[in-house]
Parts: C-alpha cells; sequence; structure tokens
C-alpha cells in the first residue's frame, strides 16, 4: 500500500540502485507516482528515502517525496553517518531479562523484547506491545516517557516496529517481541532534566562515596575476603542462617521463627551477589559516559556516589561527583535498582562497609567476629550435627582458638611415613588420643578430620593415610562417604583431584561409590565450567551420573527430544537394540547420560 508519492518540476525523478547520486538508475518515475517508503533518511547526508514502487526496491531523493493524505509525519531525527557493523553479533534477544535493551549495530536500532499478554501471535494487540518497547525504550533512557509523550511518538510513521517474535515451546507462556527504533529518531530525542527524571529520595539517611579509582581494587578486596569465609565456614563445619521476613511487628528470633521460614547465609552466594552487583554498576557508569575503569579515568577528583537508607541497606538513587559537581545516572538507573543484586540487604551491608571491610586482616578477624558485625539482618551460627539452641558465638570462639592450637601443633610436627603412622598406631592403639577428642572439641575436630583439611599439598602420602584411617575406624565406608561429599565435585578443579578421587574410590573397595562421589555438590556451579572444565576428567561412571543428575533437575528436554538426541548420535541399528520408544523417563534420561559421558582420553 502506498504512504507517499513524488513531485518535481521535472516531471520526472530518478530512481536509484542505491542511496547515492552516482550509484545505477533502476529507472524513472513519473510525475505524482505512488511509492511506500520503507526506510526514511538513509545516505551519507540523509539525503535519500529507501522505497518500494512498480519498478522494485530502490532509493529517490526524498526532497521529492510527500505524503499522500492519511500518512503520519515523519519523527523528528538527527542525520548522523551511521554505518552498518558487519563484526556485531546479534544476540539471543529472546532469552535475554526483559527491560534490558541493547543498540543493534548491524541495523543501527535501539532495542528491546517485549512480552505481550497473549500466548500465540493471533491474540496479540501489536499497539500495546510497539507501546510498551517504546515506553520501555525511554524510561531506560531516561527520556519523557509519560502515556501522550509515548502515544505521540507511536504516531509517527514508521518510529518504531516489531523486527521480530518468539514464541515459546513451553505452554502457558506468553510471546515475545523484538521493538527497534531507529538511532536517528531515538537520539533526536531529548533526555529528562527535571520532572520524571527526579527520584524520591524521601526515606534515604545515608550516602556512599567511593572513589572511581578505588572502585576495582575496593570490590576485588570485598570478593576476596568473602570467598575465604566462605572456606572457613565448610573447614568449621558449620552454616549461618537468618529470617525470610523482616516485616513489622514479627519477631523473627531463633526461637520464635520455624524452621520453614529461616534460610542459610551464604559468603560464596554473597560473593556471586557482589559480582553482579559489580557489573551492573560498571555498566550503569558506562551507559551514563563515565568510564569506571581507574587506569582510563583521566580526572582527579571523580566519586561514585550512592544514595541509600542506612538502616534498611536500600539503595534509591546514584551519581558521579566530579570536582565537587553532581551528575545523576539516569540512564539504565531503573533497571540497576531492580537487579537481585542490589536489591537485597545483605548485600548491600556489605558494600555499605566496604571502605571497613576492605581494610580487615582475615588473620585477625575470624569469620564469626566479621559475621556478628557485618551480616545484615543478624545470623545465627548453626552447627550440622547438633540442635539448634545449642550452638552460640561464645562457643564457636573457644572451638577456633582450640583449632588454631590444635593446627599450630600439627604444623611443628615433621610429616611421617606410612611405616611411622602405623608404628604409632601399634604404640599407642589409637590413632587420636582421648584428651585431644573432649567433650568440647570432639565434634569440632570430626568435622576438620573428615573435610577438607584431610588435603596435604605438600604430601599425597600424608593425605591417602589419613584416608586409609577414616575407612579402617569404626565409621567404615560411611566415613569415606561423609569424606567425599564434604570434598564435594565443586573442589575438582583439576585432573590432579580427580584422580585423588579415584585413587580414595580405589583405596575403598566400594563399588557402588559413585553416587556419593557426584551428587553432593552438582546444584553449585556455572553449568559451563561443570561441563567444560570439570566433567571431562572424571572416570565415565561419575560422568554419567552428573549427567544424569542435571537432566533430570533441569527438566528442560521431554521424552521425545532426549530420543530424538539419540536418534542423531547413534547407528539405526544400536538405536533399535536400546528398545527405547517404550521406556520411561527416566531410563531414557539414563541412556542420553551413558552416551553423553566420555573417557579421558576421549576428551
Amino acid at each position: 500500500m502506498a504512504s507517499h508519492y513524488v513531485s518535481s518540476s521535472s516531471n520526472s525523478i530518478t530512481f536509484f540502485k542505491n542511496s547515492d547520486t552516482m550509484s545505477p538508475k533502476i529507472n524513472v518515475l513519473g510525475q505524482n507516482s505512488q511509492i511506500d517508503v520503507l526506510t526514511e533518511y538513509v545516505g551519507r547526508n540523509c539525503e535519500f528515502h529507501q522505497v518500494s514502487s512498480s519498478y522494485g526496491v530502490g532509493y529517490v531523493l526524498n526532497q521529492f517525496v510527500y505524503r499522500l493524505e492519511g500518512t503520519a509525519d515523519s519523527a523528528p531525527y538527527i542525520c548522523e553517518p551511521t554505518f552498518p557493523n558487519y563484526a556485531f553479533v546479534q544476540p539471543e534477544w529472546h532469552l535475554m531479562p526483559e527491560n534490558s535493551p541493547y543498540i543493534d549495530e548491524l541495523t543501527n536500532e535501539y532495542c528491546i523484547s517485549v512480552k505481550s499478554n497473549s500466548l500465540t501471535l493471533n491474540g496479540v494487540n501489536q499497539e500495546n506491545v510497539i507501546r510498551d518497547g517504546i515506553n520501555s525504550l525511554f524510561r531506560f533512557y531516561n527520556k519523557p516517557h509519560d502515556d501522550a509523550t509515548v502515544l505521540r511518538y507511536y504516531n509517527y510513521f514508521i518510529f518504531a516496529k516489531i523486527k521480530d517474535y518468539y514464541v515459546p515451546f513451553r505452554p502457558l507462556m506468553r510471546t515475545k517481541h523484538l521493538i527497534g527504533i531507529p538511532t536517528k529518531y531515538f537520539n533526536a530525542i531529548e533526555e529528562n532534566e527535571t520532572g520524571q527524571s527526579e527520584r524520591d529520595i524521601s526515606k534515604a539517611n545515608f550516602v556512599l562515596e567511593i572513589d572511581l579509582k578505588e572502585l576495582k581494587s575496593l570490590f576485588d578486596s570485598l570478593k576476596s575476603l568473602l570467598g575465604l569465609y566462605d572456606t572457613d565456614l565448610a573447614h568449621a563445619n558449620v552454616s549461618l542462617s537468618f529470617s525470610l521476613s523482616l516485616a513489622d511487628g514479627v519477631d523473627v528470633s531463633a526461637e520464635s521463627t520455624p524452621n520453614s521460614v529461616r534460610r542459610e547465609m551464604s559468603f560464596l552466594n554473597k560473593k556471586e551477589n557482589v559480582e553482579k552487583f559489580e557489573r551492573g554498576l560498571n555498566m550503569l557508569i558506562s551507559r551514563n559516559n563515565f568510564n569506571p575503569d581507574p587506569a582510563k579515568n583521566s580526572i582527579n577528583e571523580t566519586a561514585l556516589q550512592l544514595v541509600m537508607n542506612e538502616e534498611c541497606n536500600v539503595i534509591y538513587d546514584a551519581a558521579i561527583k566530579i570536582n565537587h559537581n553532581c551528575y545523576k545516572l539516569r540512564i539504565g538507573i531503573d533497571n540497576f535498582l531492580s537487579l537481585e543484586a542490589t536489591t537485597d540487604p545483605t548485600t548491600i551491608n556489605f558494600i555499605k562497609n566496604i571502605h571497613a571491610i576492605s581494610k580487615i586482616q582475615k588473620c585477625k578477624v575470624p569469620w564469626y567476629e566479621f559475621s556478628e558485625i557485618y551480616v545484615f539482618p543478624k545470623a545465627e551460627v548453626k552447627y550440622s550435627n547438633e540442635e539448634e539452641d545449642i550452638p552460640s558465638y561464645e562457643k564457636y570462639k573457644k572451638l577456633y582458638s582450640s583449632f588454631i592450637s590444635f593446627q599450630q601443633e600439627a604444623n611443628s610436627k615433621p610429616v611421617k611415613s606410612k611405616e611411622e603412622v602405623q608404628a604409632e598406631k601399634v604404640k599407642t592403639g589409637l590413632y587420636v588420643s582421648n584428651a585431644i577428642f573432649s567433650d568440647t572439641l570432639s565434634p569440632f575436630l570430626k568435622s576438620v578430620y573428615q573435610g577438607d583439611n584431610v588435603f596435604d599439598s605438600t604430601n599425597i602420602q600424608k593425605t591417602l593415610d589419613s584416608i586409609e584411617l577414616a575407612i579402617n575406624g569404626a565409621a567404615g565406608s560411611k566415613a569415606l562417604e561423609d569424606f567425599i561429599n564434604k570434598i564435594g565435585i565443586c573442589k575438582i578443579t583439576d585432573f590432579a583431584n580427580a584422580c585423588l578421587l579415584a585413587l580414595v574410590k580405589d583405596l575403598s573397595g566400594l563399588e557402588e561409590l559413585d553416587g556419593t562421589v557426584t551428587l553432593g555438590g552438582i546444584g553449585a556451579f556455572d553449568t559451563n565450567k561443570l561441563i567444560n572444565e570439570i566433567i571431562p576428567f572424571l572416570p565415565q561412571e561419575q560422568q554419567q551420573l552428573i549427567y544424569e543428575k542435571m537432566l533430570l533437575e533441569l527438566g528442560c528436554l521431554n521424552s521425545r527430544s532426549l530420543m530424538y538426541v539419540l536418534k542423531q548420535n547413534l547407528s539405526l541399528n544400536e538405536y533399535t537394540a536400546l528398545n527405547i520408544e517404550t521406556a520411561s523417563y527416566e531410563e531414557i534420561v539414563k541412556e542420553v547420560a551413558k552416551k553423553m559421558s566420555t573417557t579421558i582420553e576421549n576428551t
């Protein structure tokens, strides 16, 4: 359907093949010939429109193009020299989180994914989807986004369009649509200076200020310390837990809060949150045309300011201060403040105290003291083998001191050979004396003995001797099982440790140990790291168990999809021999996991 017509005093308008007057001429359009404008303002000086005519698709000088009656006005634009970046890799937009825009450098468009209210394409209201996309882009980039402004821009001629759509395979999920706005239109819209750009900071009572030159080092220090404290908790065989709700008028003390409402406080999880917060913060700073990289930040007095409530650990606003002048970070601020890491009060409490935490000497501040001061809301220690009401900070301070003494005593003794250890066992009758395993230290030292501390990086023989002693003890195979679970797959980061697990398995002589070797820590990994850096170095039986566990827990492939995988990777005879068509889902998963597993030689 035609949207425009051409007119010239010469009664003929040249129809070019490309957006250049030197390009070949397709034909000549007659006076008042109707055309359909596909793209406006293209060419080196934006002097062309790309149009469709009776001669096909080509370009005409836009000075000869006029709107037909009923065609909307064109949006204001900025003529910028833009060229396609053919090296740009377009993202899998339907996998991106909502309200996460990006600039498509191939088409020079601002893009954002919008979810419709319909489960099918036939039921989609395209106007609502496009207006939602315009609103989201305007809000993110701090443009005026009131209803009247959004409607005005929606009504402009080809201002925004649906570039692509996605219909999820899973049932009862709404369709997604990719909305695009050309940069020449979008960049012509002025940013908010007042009004909608102002944020409500009435509840704020604290401003955290960080020198941009120190930003990276402070976050690196915080992440490193949280990682070390997480290791300390694992060694001590304890956990921290706090309540889920802090609602006014609700008593959330340990005595009154049921177990179902309590949750664990993980230093490792908070370290990951700090990493996500840092990434989001750097992106926020960059999007607002400031450089978070201290090496490239040439301005001396540049600081980040986070406006927050000190009691509730809620961030309300962010700004950059340069030489005592404040510049509010408005592009992407809503997305940043809605991040999971930014809304977690425990993470924000760490960041609020980032200056003090960066000065901590870990050897002088044990994990329990750090928790008392910096974990918000207050957390309580829970020992895995005792009742909830027994643990207290005072007890673990004593245990920690005992552990330090025990370690110092162990370090002062020379490493003994296997024969010397066995000779000592004969003389004493016990590997560990009753004096050490007193009523106070017994549960604590069991966790030290059976856990990660069994490893001795300087003496593999000492490590294996300790394992053998545990196996031959009263606990029998249970001790070995506990030992393997304590190490967890998450500790197997290289081939050496994988070999150690294989040695432990051989040492025990247990045929059914694979389950305890692999299942304990699967949920704690980054999937790519698990698949690429860990699984290929495990024995084939363990690989199969891990793949089986992952497939069952994720549930992302149904039986038909799994059978298709087998058909693609097996010969017809092999597939037929499996007789898998009538098998249960768990049986099919087991066969797929078996085929996925490989030997180290194959990797």
